[in-house]
């Protein structure tokens, strides 16, 4: 199958020198070479459009100028007139026909995910000193600068970048497409050669690659029987030169003397790109680099192993995908259609998890802008509206939308921190709590506590602020009291009897997910709690305003001792039914927590300085505060900025932020051309 070619020898030199080259009845001119590989070339050309003919008169048909009138689907037509030109120099008449079913297989295909032809040419042509060539071809594309998922891969690779799910899912759902088209001709075709340098990609701005197949030089009908030895042989010596080694279904390494051939072929190539799309190479490209090792043995066995990737990980359904693919029994891989049911479904399941982290980061992000609009420094409790509007948001979240997942209920109590005394009750430790901070600034904060089973935050208070709690998984225990009004107190009897004042109970009971958010009040609504795990658990704290020593808002902790232990005289006894709801509570040192720092790992908040230094260095070491250090800091920090919110963010910021080496990068990096401070030494 050929064409008629004007120019001939004088195509060859214009070609090799630029200038001008025609197809056919179109015109165009060499831009540059793209690339080369074997007796081809390919460049970027450029059609040459008469501006006197019709098809540059106005219209649809000045798209593609004289191209237009040849190219059935418009949408192949450049709008700027370029195109990829492909060049092939013809050695002998057994190249000549492979160039000639090249072209007569890609004029089969009609598919938005398979690179169309959209002209060719084959020309005689003399023999030169510098070739032993007889024909010359040229083939007509659509052009894809951006290069093909394998160049695209190599220079992610070294930037140490992976495709996103999405984006891998994507890319692999478009080549199923396109594969389809050929598998289900009548007779069905199979590409031979699918592999990462055979999909040119095109980026494309808010979505995915396009990713289209390309190259056809493989290609052939699908179906082969196979009922000799020397079928076998030829086949294998066919696949060794027209199948990409990395890439090649272990049926053409090593054939039966009897067997089936078919288009699943490309389901073992489909699956190694998918691999390659996830991880830059072939699964079994490893054996290359092993002493001793065989690419044959190892596609030939289907020993994949899965290298370091992207953090988080690619979901395991992404390995099962590949492995299911990449059975070495061509009878039980699937067929095309089987691969595109399940990764739509992948697709779907991925989509769905998108929209659930993305839910989950509305759900954080709207927490702080709603506290940001309704808390204040001051410590003014919220309006009843204010609490009913935040009570109602913090009621739909969930440990996924804070990044948490429900821990095992395994119990994991441990045997006592404080012991029995003669007034207190025994106390339990289990493993320390864990406390992730989200958000802090004079106003409010955002944090959760982590328990493990039997873990306990002794009774304490809030002075002058008011506490929203959400339980977000597991059963925890919550007492809580508010003081006495007006206040009764009795002084110390003596060493061992403390001053205690007195409390009425608020609240005994146990919470268990999923249940309604909990508010405390300065005066109200159990000021002064005590939690204890009854199963592992995680609750959602915000409080407003946050503890601050200076401001008078110190955390106390106490001993609660029943009524009975003392008397406050003077007919003011309380009766026998109120005795239950009443204790005494004796202010005490601080205890040593079993509390650490642990890494939050929800959806950040957007737009706070907590979300910028998180991203600058979350690597470094916890180390304790120090509010010499956070002080200085505080004064660089503050010192060209005139925004109100932002002060307020980087006030919280500064004095409770806990990685010392971030902060001082940040303060000598950042701000180093606009405050000159001398930081004290850690």
């Amino acid at each position: 199958m050929g064409c008629s070619f004007s120019g001939l020898n004088a195509l060859y030199d214009s070609v090799n020198g630029g200038g001008d080259v025609w197809i056919n009845e179109n015109r165009f001119r060499i831009v540059r070479q793209l690339g080369e590989g074997g007796f081809a070339y390919v460049y970027l050309v450029k059609e040459v459009v008469n501006v006197s003919s019709p098809a540059s008169s106005g219209g649809r048909a000045a798209v593609g100028g004289g191209l237009s009138k040849k190219v059935k689907d418009k949408s192949h037509l450049s709008v700027d007139g370029t195109y990829a030109m492909k060049k092939v120099l013809i050695q002998n008449n057994e190249q000549l026909e492979l160039v000639r079913e090249e072209i007569r297989v890609s004029s089969l295909f009609n598919h938005s995910n398979l690179l169309p032809l959209l002209d060719h040419a084959i020309i005689s042509v003399k023999a030169t000193q510098e070739g032993s060539w007889n024909h010359e071809a040229y083939l007509l594309f659509p052009v894809h600068l951006d290069g093909t998922l394998l160049d695209n891969s190599a220079a992610m690779k070294s930037k140490k970048e992976f495709f996103s799910t999405t984006d891998v899912l994507q890319i692999f759902r478009q080549l199923c497409a396109g594969l389809k088209n050929m598998h289900n001709l009548d007779p069905p075709y199979a590409h031979n050669d699918v592999k990462p340098g055979n999909v040119l990609l095109t980026h494309r701005k808010g979505q995915s690659p396009l990713a289209i197949l390309m190259d056809f030089g493989s290609a052939r009908p699908a179906m082969k029987q196979i009922r000799s030895r020397s079928e076998a042989l030829q086949l294998q010596e066919w696949a060794s030169e027209h199948c990409s080694a990395p890439f090649r279904a272990p049926e053409l390494w090593d054939c039966p003397s009897h067997a089936d051939i078919d288009e699943r072929t490309d389901i073992w190539s489909l699956g190694c790109t998918l691999y390659a799309i996830m991880y830059g190479v072939s699964p079994f490209e490893y054996a290359l680099g092993e002493s001793g090792g065989s690419l044959q043995l190892a596609i030939v066995n289907a020993q994949i192993k899965w290298p370091a990737g992207p953090k988080p990980p690619y979901p395991e359904a992404l390995h099962q995908f590949v492995t299911w693919m990449l059975q070495p029994q061509a009878a039980v891989r699937p067929h095309i259609d089987d691969i595109i049911i399940h990764v739509d479904k992948l697709i779907s399941k991925n989509h769905i998890k998108m929209v659930e982290q993305q839910n989950s980061s509305s759900k954080v992000q709207a927490l702080y802008e709603l506290c940001k609009k309704t808390f204040t420094p001051s410590g003014v409790p919220p309006s009843s509206r204010a609490i009913q509007k935040l009570c109602s948001l913090l009621d739909t979240v969930g440990p996924a939308d804070v990044g948490l997942r429900e821990e095992n209920r395994d119990d994991d109590r441990g045997h006592g921190f404080l012991g029995p005394n003669r007034l207190t009750r025994v106390a339990r430790w289990a493993q320390s709590i864990t406390y992730l901070d989200i958000y802090e600034c004079d106003s409010f904060t955002m944090c959760i506590f982590c328990f493990p089973t039997s873990s306990i935050i002794p009774l304490h208070d809030h002075p002058s602020m008011t506490v929203f709690s959400k339980v977000l998984y597991g059963s925890l225990h919550v007492k809580a009291y508010d003081w006495v009004e007006p206040s009764r107190y009795q002084e110390s009897k003596g060493p061992g009897y403390p001053s205690v004042s007195l409390a009425k109970l608020t609240v005994d009971k146990v919470l268990t997910a999923p249940c309604g958010t909990s508010v405390l009040f300065p005066k109200s609504g159990g000021n002064l709690h005590c939690f204890t795990a009854i199963t592992p658990c995680a609750v959602l704290d915000i409080l407003t305003p946050p503890y601050r020593e200076d401001a008078g808002r110190k955390c106390t902790y106490y001993h609660d001792y029943p009524y009975s232990t003392s008397s406050i005289g003077n007919g003011a006894e309380l009766s026998d039914e109120k005795i239950d709801d009443h204790a005494w509570l004796a202010e005490v040192e601080t205890p040593d927590l079993y509390m650490r720092q642990g890494a939050y790992t929800g959806p950040t908040v957007k737009g706070t300085f907590d979300h910028f230094a998180r991203d600058f260095a979350p690597d470094l070491q916890l180390v304790p505060k120090c509010s010499l250090f956070c002080s200085a800091a505080e004064r660089v920090l503050l010192s060209d900025l005139r925004d109100p919110e932002m002060l307020d963010l980087q006030r919280g910021y500064c004095r409770y932020f806990k990685y010392e080496n971030v902060m001082r990068r940040l303060v000598m990096e950042s701000f180093k051309s606009r405050a000159k401070v001398q930081l004290p030494s850690m």
